[in-house]
């Protein structure tokens, strides 16, 4: 089976592409056959040319130990796996990977030492000019095949990204690995087994809707009653496989091969027992970086391999899960630089990319490779407008953004990271519109923090991030190694924006020290007061620890408020305020205002130790993690309250 390029003329691209979308349903084909779990296994003899054939020599956590022509061959067959590679797809930034959903699953088996036979399923250049012929797959596939990919007149590329300009080997690999599969050319204009592409080919990376009725068609739809399914891989020695479906006993486990050569065999651990969902693995020394699968015991047909999973004996660091990130999401005005901290003071390397994405792998602070993946569930696309206030770093975070959309309370967008490291972290969101500063905001939600539905924007830049202006913080938990943090935003007014988010390992402020969390409410002044302290705050000690507000509405009386028992993000009547402090609180004695009236210079300045050593009862122990905020009168605020609230504190007692 030949797959063909069509050239078009540059005014004819348009028209000729939509000559190439003809509808979809059944424009599949078969030839005859499929492959049996002897024909599971690939590899490549990587004689592959051309000067972009191997140009990607980063190595892909998510495809250990392979980069070039071999990492993007391997990419493309298993785009025909029942499930998402690894769990999420993850390893190209253009989709996430594993979309046939049928009762099919390869087994990649490195690289092979010749162009072998017709019969033993190895992936090669063929040298020559194969006119208008990219690639042919020599069948019948029923004892093996052979894909050859001819040297001219292509200028191969290998990825990761989009390929612009040569021939995608991705996506053309995606296409010959079909024919493996036992699937013939379709009609469908939009699938990745039509006889022809059009532009470089990294279209057909992604099989679609008809690419995946074929190989359900030979294969049968994914049985997840009896097919046996992977949730995670973890440890090094033992391996610990996790999953469901698995038989009592005889299963097997499939790896890559180590070394170059051999038949395509894959190395197996075979005899194993199981609980149904656990399995406990010894790999073998000659089980290299590549994929793994159980092979669930007893069963011979397509439904006995299970969905495959990256492993590598060296790719597995001791702990491989993110904790620090910074993310930019963006590009139209760069990445920040490493020197730049943000709001949350977290300076390192930034990942900045262009959404939507799928899978995306994230980098930690100094740049290393993580287990941390981005996706984004919206169809935002990127929107980018210079903002003549912002330069340097502020501009590239903040002048680059997703576009949420612009139909309030229906707009939205979710980001997740998994492949989080088990901690308690500080998640900053930004959400400003660099096109409409004051008049556009955006509702941002941390799933599982304890602020709830936070506002960001409607804020004019003036050469810093404000909480509640540019970003919002909230802290979330993610209770074990692998999990996630998901972000959702919600358009307020106008068109809601997320520039990007920051993750920061949270430390619980230590004796003697207090931070800040929490959006001050805007007074019938326009003023909102912000929170400090100085000194050390004690269970015991006679004094020392002063709270002082700043920014007060002048001449307004007020007074502290505190509790142990966490933060929250309650909207505070019909104003601006929020209460910040989980209840029940405890409250100091009132304050008398001071200032002027209209202004915003009012202060408010109190000795908590000594409070607390006058009035035993409110005194919340040595030891004790305290939130705390101002409350002041605001009479002439539009609110039902008039009142209003401040940002809070948070710090713990010492003794």
């Amino acid at each position: 089976m030949k797959l063909k390029t069509i050239v078009l003329p540059a005014l004819a691209v348009a028209g000729a592409s939509a000559l190439l979308t003809p509808p979809e349903s059944h424009g599949f084909s078969t030839i005859g056959g499929s492959l049996g779990q002897s024909q599971r296994d690939f590899r490549v003899y990587n004689n592959i040319t051309g000067g972009g054939a191997n140009n990607n020599t980063v190595i892909d956590p998510n495809f250990p130990g392979y980069d070039g022509a071999e990492a993007a061959i391997w990419k493309g067959c298993i785009e025909w796996s029942s499930e998402l590679h690894g769990g999420d797809g993850a390893g190209d930034p253009t989709q996430a990977i594993g979309n046939g959903g049928a009762n099919f699953d390869s087994s990649w088996q490195g690289n092979a030492t010749s162009v072998g036979t017709t019969d033993q399923n190895v992936h090669s250049q063929i040298s020559g000019n194969g006119g208008s012929t990219l690639a042919f797959t020599e069948t019948p596939i029923s004892d093996g095949w052979r894909i050859r990919y001819y040297e001219d007149p292509w200028n191969w590329k290998d990825g990761p990204g989009s390929v612009s300009v040569g021939v995608d080997l991705q996506g053309v690999a995606c296409h010959e690995y079909g024919h493996a599969l036992g699937l013939g050319h379709s009609t469908s204009g939009g699938a990745t087994m039509f006889p022809s592409i059009s532009g470089s080919g990294d279209a057909q990376r992604s099989i679609n809707g008809d690419d995946q009725s074929g190989v359900q068609f030979i294969y049968g739809v994914m049985d997840t009653a009896k097919k046996p399914h992977i949730d995670t891989v973890s440890g090094t020695n033992p391996i610990i496989i996790t999953g469901f479906n698995f038989a009592a006993t005889a299963n097997e486990v499939w790896f890559t091969q180590a070394s170059a050569g051999g038949n395509g065999t894959p190395v197996k651990v075979t005899g194993l027992n199981s609980d149904g969902f656990t399995i406990t693995v010894v790999p073998p020394g000659n089980a290299g970086p590549g994929d793994l699968l159980v092979k669930k015991g007893g069963v011979t047909g397509h439904k006995g391999p299970s969905n495959l999973f990256p492993w590598s004996p060296a790719a597995i660091p001791t702990d491989p899960f993110a904790t620090d990130l910074n993310i930019d999401i963006g590009t139209g005005f760069g990445a920040p630089s490493n020197s730049y901290g943000a709001a949350a003071g977290s300076a390192g390397a930034w990942n900045s990319f262009s959404p939507p994405v799928a899978g995306v792998p994230l980098v930690d602070l100094a740049g290393d490779a993580t287990a941390a993946t981005i996706s984004t569930s919206s169809t935002g696309g990127e929107f980018s407008q210079n903002n003549a206030a912002t330069i340097g770093d502020d501009e590239a975070l903040l002048d680059d953004l997703e576009d949420v959309g612009c139909t309030p309370g229906v707009s939205t967008s979710t980001w997740t990271i998994n492949g989080m490291a088990a901690g308690v972290y500080d998640v900053y969101v930004y959400g400003w519109a660099p096109d409409d500063r004051t008049g556009f905001s955006t509702d941002i939600t941390v799933a599982g923090g304890a602020m709830g539905a936070q506002n960001s924007g409607a804020f004019t830049w003036a050469g810093s991030h404000v909480e509640g202006g540019t970003y919002v913080v909230d802290t979330v938990t993610v209770a074990a190694d692998g999990g996630a943090i998901s972000v959702t935003t919600l358009t307020n007014t106008g068109c809601g924006s997320i520039n990007g988010i920051q993750i920061v390992e949270f430390t619980m402020p230590s004796c003697g020290t207090s931070v800040n969390y929490c959006t001050s409410g805007l007074s019938a002044s326009w003023c909102q007061a912000a929170l400090s302290s100085s000194g050390s705050a004690s269970a015991s000690a006679a004094s020392g620890f002063d709270v002082i507000a700043t920014g007060v509405e002048g001449n307004k009386d007020g007074l502290y408020f505190w509790g142990t028992n966490g933060r929250q993000s309650n909207t505070w009547g019909s104003g601006t305020s929020f209460q910040c402090v989980a209840p029940p609180v405890k409250r100091a004695g009132l304050l008398v205002g001071n200032g002027t009236n209209g202004g915003c210079d009012g202060v408010f300045s109190q000795d908590l130790n000594a409070l607390w050593q006058a009035l035993p009862a409110k005194n919340p122990g040595a030891g004790a993690i305290v939130q705390l905020q101002l409350w002041y009168r605001d009479p002439f605020n539009t609110s039902n309250q008039t009142t209003s609230l401040s940002d809070a504190l948070e710090f713990t007692l010492c003794p």
